[in-house]
């Protein structure tokens, strides 16, 4: 990973008492030296992003805030399924995936004969199948 501010000045990272508490609540952590974890967890995070005044540090299985300005942890918390970032995704996952997706959207093309026009059921099909279909087409987008 280049260099860049938050690693040049990393003994400069603090939190407050709350700070603290929140972390460790947020990550389960049983280690009273959350700022000393932080700072190895940075040291070898995915990806660090820096946007407006803050930092977001990117690790296999947490995301940490940190203030541009002041240095200060501000929160840490576990990556939610929907934060995964696709780049840790091979070309052969992503292919996969969309394989799959497009087996559903043959099977669910085939219930819809059986539906009843405007029924509830054909409504969450159709949506289904909007979702469906987008995700293809991010799939799609992502591996070109």
């Amino acid at each position: 990973m280049e260099n860049n501010d938050l690693l040049n000045n990393i003994d400069k990272l603090h939190t407050t008492k709350l700070g603290i508490g929140r972390i460790k609540q947020n990550l389960g952590l049983e280690t009273n030296d959350v700022v000393g974890w932080c700072r190895n967890a940075i040291r070898q995070a995915n990806d660090i992003i820096r946007t407006g005044k803050n930092w977001y540090v990117h690790t296999d299985d947490c995301v940490i805030t940190v203030n541009v300005n002041s240095y200060t942890i501000i929160t840490a918390h576990k990556i939610k399924a929907d934060e995964i970032i696709v780049a840790d995704f091979s070309s052969a996952d992503l292919e996969e995936a969309y394989e799959a997706l497009l087996s559903m959207v043959h099977k669910l093309e085939k219930t819809q004969d059986k539906l009843k026009p405007g029924s509830p059921q054909m409504t969450l099909l159709i949506k289904r199948l909007r979702s469906l279909r987008l995700a293809m087409y991010l799939i799609k987008r992502e591996m070109k």
